[in-house]
């Protein structure tokens, strides 16, 4: 992950100093999410679950000659954890995620990689309400040949930090869970205003 974040870091300076000129970008996006959610205890086999759901969101940044750079704001518009393992629940989960986006575009497509700021995540059922909170990566590409829209593309992997319910908070890794990941693709259509 620091390997990661430092080489986004790097191509985001590289990207600003290589070019005097930049088009600043505002691009709101509706997507479709789906993939699988894991929660591992310490002890005893994990939960697994699908997760789907429409997504709203927006990226915000800036365009160079190639280069682009900026954040990234999703949210899930209604989504579910639906038990795929015996014994666990379904839940309905909302949450958010801010992303930090370094990429290139070429004529008729684009490329990104990000790295969470923020991630949190609410699941719930009927007997309450659970807080996870995390960091994660992303890939995407987008294909930009139609007029006034593009077509998006991602592949995200979320990893939990930390897990709240009520008073109870647990750390991951840690006494209780050993680990919690979301990993599941984004489709999406967007629209690219450059200014």
């Amino acid at each position: 992950m620091r390997i990661i974040r430092m080489a986004l870091i790097s191509f985001a300076a590289l990207a600003i100093v290589s070019t005097a000129k930049a088009d600043i970008l505002l691009e709101p996006y509706l997507g479709y999410t789906y993939g699988q959610a894991k929660i591992d205890p310490v002890v005893g086999s994990g939960s697994t679950y699908d997760m789907n759901n429409l997504a709203v969101g927006a990226r915000f940044g800036w365009q160079f000659l190639v280069a682009m750079v900026g954040l990234d704001y999703t949210m899930p518009v209604s989504g579910k954890f639906k038990a795929t393992s015996t014994g666990a629940t379904d839940y309905d989960y909302s949450g958010s995620q801010l992303w930090a986006y370094a990429g290139a575009r070429l004529p008729l497509i684009r490329a990104w990689a990000g790295y969470s700021l923020t991630s949190t995540t609410e699941l719930k059922d009927a007997t309450g309400t659970s807080t996870i909170t995390g960091d994660g990566l992303k890939v995407g590409a987008s294909f930009t040949g139609f007029p006034l829209i593009a077509i998006n593309a991602e592949y995200i992997m979320n990893n939990a930090k930390k897990i709240k319910s009520g008073a109870a908070e647990w750390d991951i890794p840690g006494t209780s869970y050993s680990k919690a990941t979301q990993n599941f693709f984004m489709l999406s259509v967007s629209a690219p205003l450059s200014f």
